[in-house]
């Protein structure tokens, strides 16, 4: 339990100096909407939306379509089972829609940082679908991580010398309880309401589309915020259930498990450029 309380106290340090490149964010991002965009768009009314134009000729030059894999073999006789390697890895970056996955992760990456998180969905066709119905069991998924959802360890000077990277996400409750796919600890989960700020009170970039109105949402559907929590030191994956504001409850402990991935983890940085330290 000490060692939780540590995890939630450090994370939310970090959470809190991640709020002003949060909130230049979103400010960078409702300039790229518009003022036409919602009622919570830009407040200056642009003819010609230049930072638009410019984002998505950049978005298309770096990342067009899905990307290709290559597989062969110096070695005559593996060569046929390198190509049927690569027809099947081809496929699969179909199937998973890779290829808006990496827009999505350029296009982050052109506001501050692109996060994208990897993985193997979980064998069970229920628990596969909770994150989305796209999600098909055992396979592997790559999608990207919205800054207001991130966190990573503030005091390290190096990104291979953070303590822990983590993300935040929503499931819906009903069918958490049905899969039951954190087992005796899927009881203890209470159901949330949908937040449209931060836990430091920061805007989130969602209310640029739906608002700060969350009232018929509550109403049609229940939701559960969780966090999954890598720390790679002790090589070990760890999801807890968000408390009303969205911080970490370091009460309620729903999986830990040792995380048998690449050693570089599930997190994948993508950024322009370096500022030192």
């Amino acid at each position: 339990v000490a060692e939780f309380t540590k995890i939630r106290e450090s994370v939310d340090y970090s959470r809190r100096k991640l709020q002003p490149f949060r909130e230049q964010r979103l400010s960078a991002l409702r300039s790229y909407v518009g003022f036409h965009y919602s009622d919570t768009g830009s407040g200056d009314k642009m003819p010609i939306n230049l930072l638009e134009m410019a984002i998505s000729i950049y978005r298309r030059q770096l990342a067009a379509q899905t990307p290709r894999v290559l597989i062969t073999s110096k070695v005559e006789k593996l060569k046929p089972a390198a190509m049927s390697f690569e027809i099947v890895m081809n496929k699969m970056l179909d199937e998973i829609d890779f290829g808006t996955t990496l827009q999505n992760w350029v296009m982050d990456a052109l506001f501050s940082i692109g996060v994208m998180k990897i993985g193997i969905s979980p064998d069970d066709e229920k628990s596969a679908e909770l994150e989305g119905w796209m999600r098909d069991p055992g396979t592997v998924f790559a999608e990207t991580i919205d800054l207001d959802d991130f966190v990573v360890d503030m005091t390290a000077r190096k990104w291979d010398q953070a303590e822990y990277i983590g993300n935040r996400y929503t499931l819906l409750y009903d069918y958490i309880k049905e899969s039951d796919i954190f087992g005796d600890q899927t009881n203890k989960l209470n159901p949330q309401p949908m937040q449209s700020t931060n836990e430091q009170g920061d805007e989130k970039s969602q209310t640029l589309s739906i608002g700060q109105d969350r009232s018929q949402a509550d109403a049609s559907q229940r939701t559960v915020e969780l966090w999954d929590v890598w720390l790679p030191y002790q090589n070990k994956f760890v999801t807890f259930q968000a408390d009303q504001d969205g911080s970490i409850r370091d009460d309620l402990v729903l999986r830990e498990v040792e995380w048998e991935g690449p050693e570089e983890g599930p997190y994948h940085i993508l950024s322009y450029g370096e500022v030192p330290g």
